[in-house]
């Protein structure tokens, strides 16, 4: 199971994720249980993961779910 945190829409903070596919500076994928999780928007980083948790910052415009 993956856990999202959405905190305003600067912040996403995901749990349980399994791989970060691409990380750009518009647009970030992440490989999580089923799905992989889209984030979209402007100047976006991945500043704190580890193995089961990562966070990306920046000015989130859209999130959504992919079927692989």
């Amino acid at each position: 199971m993956t856990k999202i945190i959405l905190i305003d829409d600067t912040t996403i903070h995901i749990e349980g994720y399994k791989n970060i596919i691409t990380m750009e500076s518009e647009q970030v994928c992440i490989q999580c249980q089923k799905k992989r999780l889209m984030i979209y928007g402007e100047k976006l980083k991945i500043e704190t993961f580890s193995n089961v948790e990562l966070n990306v910052y920046g000015l989130i415009t859209k999130i959504e779910w992919m079927k692989i």
